[in-house]
């Protein structure tokens, strides 16, 4: 008998039906296949739906909170940047003021 068609919510779906098959070099088989087996039910598929949605989603917030941590990581390395600088000129007057101390100590 040939698959038929039954509306299931307004959506089709097959029924058991004979597949005939013909392995490499051999004669046709016949075989029962069930298109159920291979399909998934409406709640799993409204299931899976919702978990790609989801993934969707998260993929966008992780996508946003990569670019904040990189913005936040380059601001962090700018604001070393200067800290650096600020510290080694800090360094010089530092050396200055020593040298002009040990200068007025020796005369």
């Amino acid at each position: 008998a040939p698959a038929s068609i039954a509306g299931t919510r307004g959506k089709p779906k097959l029924t058991e039906a004979p597949l005939l098959t013909r392995p490499a070099g051999g004669s046709i088989v016949a075989a029962w296949f069930s298109p159920d087996a291979c399909l998934m039910d409406d709640n799993r598929i409204d299931a899976l739906h919702g978990k790609v949605d989801d993934l969707i989603d998260l993929c966008g917030k992780l996508r946003q909170e990569n670019q904040r941590l990189k913005d936040n990581d380059q601001n962090l390395r700018s604001e070393r940047r200067q800290l650096l600088e600020k510290n080694r000129e800090a360094k010089q007057r530092l050396q200055s003021i020593l040298m002009r101390l040990k200068a007025m100590e020796n005369p």
